[in-house]
């Protein structure tokens, strides 16, 4: 459906699937969204703390609020081979319109330097939610 103003109406404006979605994506995004799917990756500047770069599907049209949905429990940090783990907080601190750093503190014990990922937590379905709406 096109609405329009005014008496005289334009033709149709015909797209893709593709670039209707990318044109969604500009206003809204999620990541994650079943068990254990990857969200970014990482590294530990300490042993119970990560900094993630995550980069958007899609430039948004304004630097977006970042959440966890529908919480911080439903996220995980993994090295996929010493340890999985809880959440203590998450934050993100976002960089542009194409990308965002964030940030997550936990309690077991990482490496120093290692890289890691962020995931949802197996049996959840989690996400991180970029909002850029007016």
């Amino acid at each position: 459906v096109q609405l329009e103003v005014g008496e005289q109406a334009t033709p149709f404006e015909h797209r893709s699937f593709g670039e209707e979605l990318a044109l969604c994506q500009r206003y809204h995004q999620r990541f994650g969204g079943t068990s254990y799917a990857g969200i970014a990756t990482g590294v530990q500047p300490n042993t119970t703390n990560a900094k993630f770069t995550l980069t958007y599907n899609t430039v948004m049209r304004s630097a977006p609020s970042i959440s966890a949905s529908p919480s911080v429990d439903n996220l995980n940090v993994t090295d996929r081979t010493a340890f999985d783990t809880d959440l203590s907080t998450f934050t993100g601190h976002v960089a542009t319109t194409s990308s965002a750093y964030l940030s997550a503190t936990y309690s077991a014990s990482g490496s120093t330097g290692r890289a890691i990922l962020l995931v949802t937590k197996n049996g959840t379905s989690g996400e991180v939610v970029l909002d850029s709406e007016l």
